[in-house]
């Protein structure tokens, strides 16, 4: 009889392994870099060469990265869930805008930024704090 392979649980997995509810840290350092380059592009107005790209990434990407990152699903199906949430966020927005008559796309946008980069931040800073407290 040979031993018993073990179970995938049993294994460590190495760094390049994305753990289930673990988000990883390049991604949401990435993310908020495009996060703090919007919100300067937006305060200076900058070209909109320049805007364009930003804005597209993080309003495909970066409010639905704050939420569901941690979500217990493998990678191609947190994205997934990570972009329709971005998506139906901006969408609500302009839905409110539109419902109250007050047409204030770019305020709702930096405010959205500025609320996102927050949220970026502390996610960092939860993990951090996570990490410090480990005994192993």
């Amino acid at each position: 009889m040979s031993a018993a392979a073990p179970r995938p649980a049993d294994l460590a997995p190495g760094p390049a392994v994305d753990r289930p509810g673990e988000a990883p840290r390049h991604v949401t350092l990435a993310l908020l870099v495009v996060t703090l380059a919007t919100v300067a592009l937006s305060v200076t107005d900058g070209p909109p060469s320049a805007r364009l790209p930003l804005l597209l990434v993080f309003v495909c990407t970066a409010p639905g990265w704050v939420l569901f990152a941690r979500a217990q699903d493998p990678a191609p199906r947190r994205w997934t869930v990570v972009i329709a949430a971005s998506v139906a966020i901006s969408i609500l927005l302009a839905m409110v805008m539109l419902l109250t008559n007050w047409w204030e796309p770019a305020a709702v946008m930096l405010a959205l930024e500025v609320l996102t980069a927050v949220g970026l931040v502390i996610r960092l800073a939860r993990r951090r704090d996570r990490r410090s407290g480990d005994t192993s």
